[in-house]
């Protein structure tokens, strides 16, 4: 690991997804070394779903020569973000209700909903409002104003679209991978889809679809810049259609923008 000053805090960022725990280390906002990704065993047992936690702590403990000072974490939802307990029970069933903080030595912790990881990590803006969604197996978002995230009182992203009512049904409906695979049956993932030729039709429904939901909630909300994420993202130029191209959207392919807003969440609240 690079050198780094006595008095700098290095902190483990983990981006807990259902099947990869990804990780890096940092030295305040920067980052100093990636980690290896580690299975997550959401659908495992406890002890399976403890050790995968555990190994990513004890890999970056290597690394950091033990002077970790604290973890920040990315999580989807359902999840209690104050006191870091699981609440999930499509992934990571096994340890519902159990704190995360148990995983780890006495050291300081906070939690992130991944959607306001991404946003976070994406924008540098400090004035200003601005959306931030994931295209993938589900339909994140979230927004923040002048730097700060729009919550409920669940520390969730209070401006959802995958439940928005949505032309016969909700966002999530239209645009994610369940709604791209279940226009083309025969395919059996997102990337066969993207390089087969007769899928034209299915990516310009998909991006007038996005499109129609993204000027509905830009309006509503009156986003400057809607950042934009997620695996489907890398697919673009197949659903890049007029409707979509006139909106402020800023496409974003960077793995590790999870980290960083987990990282720059704990610094706001340990400083």
């Amino acid at each position: 690991m690079q050198s780094h000053q006595n008095n700098a805090q290095v902190i483990l960022a983990i981006d807990a997804g259902g099947t990869f725990l990804k990780s890096a280390l940092f030295e305040a906002d920067k980052l100093l070394v990636p980690l290896a990704e580690i299975p997550a065993c959401s659908n495992g047992t406890f002890e399976e779903i403890k050790n995968a936690f555990v190994t990513v702590y004890q890999n970056a403990a290597e690394h950091a020569e033990n002077k970790i000072s604290g973890i920040a974490v990315s999580v989807p939802g359902p999840f209690d973000y104050v006191n870091g307990i699981f609440r999930m029970e499509h992934k990571f069933q096994a340890v519902k209700n159990c704190c995360l903080k148990k995983f780890f030595p006495e050291i300081p912790m906070t939690f992130l909903h991944d959607a306001n990881a991404f946003l976070g990590g994406a924008n540098t803006e400090k004035k200003g409002r601005f959306g931030g969604i994931t295209l993938g197996t589900g339909l994140g978002a979230a927004v923040m104003t002048d730097g700060k995230f729009i919550n409920n009182e669940k520390d969730t992203p209070l401006y959802s679209l995958w439940n928005k009512p949505f032309r016969n049904g909700i966002g999530e409906d239209y645009v994610s991978t369940a709604a791209l695979l279940k226009a083309c049956p025969d395919a059996k993932s997102v990337k066969e889809m993207a390089e087969r030729a007769d899928t034209d039709k299915i990516w310009r429904d998909f991006g007038d679809a996005l499109a129609d939901l993204l000027t509905d909630w830009q309006n509503e909300l009156q986003l400057e810049k809607i950042y934009v994420g997620g695996g489907i993202s890398k697919a673009a130029k197949r659903f890049m259609t007029e409707k979509l191209a006139v909106l402020p959207l800023k496409f974003i392919s960077s793995g590790n923008l999870n980290l960083y807003g987990a990282v720059k969440h704990f610094l706001s609240l340990n400083r």
